[in-house]
């Protein structure tokens, strides 16, 4: 049986990453509670345990987390044990040219996003619904695109970097790491390492931050 364990149900993404796994074939999904305190017992009829449960099992895990802070999901990602396997999950309606190169480690992928050819997709990489990736993109491990957001040809996204929704990223970008790029914005020059830039055109708003801070 083709089954998947959703981890990080206390996040408001939860409801994308099941809808994926249920159009994407998945017979068994079970979601996780990383915070081990979510008082009922299944969400839309999949069942919902604790994840220090499942941290007792030898048994393996096919597993996919859905936290939206590139923060909280590496710290999680890391201290899960061998037995815990990631698994990319990808919305059936997500275009992604044959020459692109998509990790088969943690990545979701939302619906009607699109990706272009020779872009790179890396490890645990969020995708949300109708971002627009183009050619030559690199999106570096644990970074978030957000719904809407354009990054165009030969830009580049930093570790755990994030960028919200609707914001444009213009061609040759580089977003540094651990950087926070705000809803709407329009980037047309390169983002230092843990910087936020907002506004139309981007401009730096804050310096030396940890990166985005999200509620999951």
């Amino acid at each position: 049986m083709k089954e998947i364990y959703l981890i990080g149900i206390q996040t408001s993404y939860i409801s994308e990453a099941i809808e994926i796994c249920e159009l994407s074939g998945y017979k068994k999904i079970i979601l996780v509670d990383n915070l081990n305190n979510y008082r009922k017992k299944e969400i839309d009829g999949h069942e919902v345990f604790f994840l220090s449960k499942l941290l007792k099992s030898r048994e393996k895990f096919n597993y996919c987390c859905c936290l939206h802070t590139p923060i909280f999901r590496e710290k999680i990602v890391k201290a899960l044990p061998s037995n815990f396997v990631p698994t990319s999950i990808i919305h059936p309606t997500a275009v992604i040219s044959k020459k692109a190169i998509v990790s088969t480690i943690g990545v979701i992928i939302g619906a009607n996003a699109v990706i272009g050819s020779h872009s790179i997709i890396s490890d645990y990489v969020i995708i949300n619904r109708g971002a627009l990736i183009g050619h030559d993109v690199k999106l570096l491990d644990f970074s978030v695109i957000e719904s809407g957001a354009i990054l165009a040809g030969l830009s580049i996204i930093g570790r755990k970097s994030f960028v919200a929704m609707g914001a444009k990223i213009l061609p040759k970008i580089t977003i540094g790491q651990n950087a926070v790029v705000g809803a709407g914005a329009v980037v047309r020059t390169n983002v230092f390492d843990r910087t936020l830039v907002a506004g139309v055109p981007a401009v730096v708003k804050k310096k030396n931050i940890e990166g985005y801070i999200g509620t999951g």
